[in-house]
């Protein structure tokens, strides 16, 4: 299984508590909300790319009422997540 960097097992750690990235209309960026924290992260169209790539995440089925894409963590993005945190 590929190893996650730094940022994308914070990335993963986020969405592990059950946050979406989100696509940003008119954007070229992504966020993701951060319910611990009450504030957005911006994420690059590229950082997402590569863990949907990597099968961390994927796209939502769901869509919201805006009609916007979203994305969520797979359980094979939980397993990477959980090899990288220290126990």
């Amino acid at each position: 299984m590929a190893k996650a960097t730094p940022q994308q097992s914070g990335i993963l750690e986020t969405m592990g508590r059950g946050n979406r990235v989100w696509e940003v209309p008119g954007k070229s960026h992504y966020t993701l909300y951060n319910d611990k924290t009450d504030r957005d992260r911006v994420l690059s169209r590229k950082m997402v790319v590569e863990l949907e790539a990597a099968g961390w995440i994927r796209r939502a089925g769901d869509s919201s009422p805006q009609r916007l894409e979203s994305w969520e963590i797979t359980d094979v993005g939980h397993a990477v997540y959980s090899e990288t945190t220290p126990r």
